[in-house]
């Protein structure tokens, strides 16, 4: 049988110490680290309810005469967009909730990993550094709670952790 994840179990690793690579991309091995780094000090989103990963790609045309001759046209993706949305419930003592803030404050974003299972060898997600913007909303017959959209800022990267 399949391994079917719930949303439950997908777990969003923070810390305030950005992935920082010895070159110009971070390899593998670093992403794990920084990754080994976050779940050993217990930096873990908790508090966050639905998340949405919004994974895209931008298209170039790749049409030729033949392919337009017979009705079809082609692309080929050349970048891609990784966006992410998620609503936290309102908690000033949250650290989470204040590393987001800080990012979101400062211009210098977070690094985060989303992984569809705490870290473990098999689990998988986007890691990288986000830019932060958030909508707060206090509905009178709601809780009060911030809409957070991130977006992949440098080094987004999808992580099979290995080790």
């Amino acid at each position: 049988m399949a391994n079917i994840f719930l949303g439950n179990q997908g777990t969003i690793y923070w810390s305030a110490t950005p992935i920082s690579p010895a070159a110009d991309y971070p390899t593998q091995a670093e992403y794990e680290a920084w990754l080994a780094t976050a779940v050993a000090a217990d930096n873990v989103g908790d508090n966050v309810m639905d998340v949405e990963l919004s994974l895209d790609s931008n298209m170039a045309d790749t049409t030729t005469r033949l392919e337009a001759r017979q009705g079809f046209a082609t692309e080929v993706a050349v970048t891609r967009n990784s966006k992410v949305s998620f609503d936290l419930r309102w908690e000033s003592d949250d650290a989470f909730q204040s590393e987001l803030l800080d990012a979101w404050s400062s211009r210098q974003g977070i690094s985060l990993a989303f992984m569809n299972m705490p870290s473990a060898v098999g689990a998988t997600g986007l890691i990288g550094h986000f830019s932060v913007s958030m909508t707060k909303n206090e509905g009178l017959q709601d809780i009060q709670k911030a809409s957070f959209s991130l977006s992949a800022m440098l080094y987004p990267y999808w992580l099979v952790v290995s080790a």
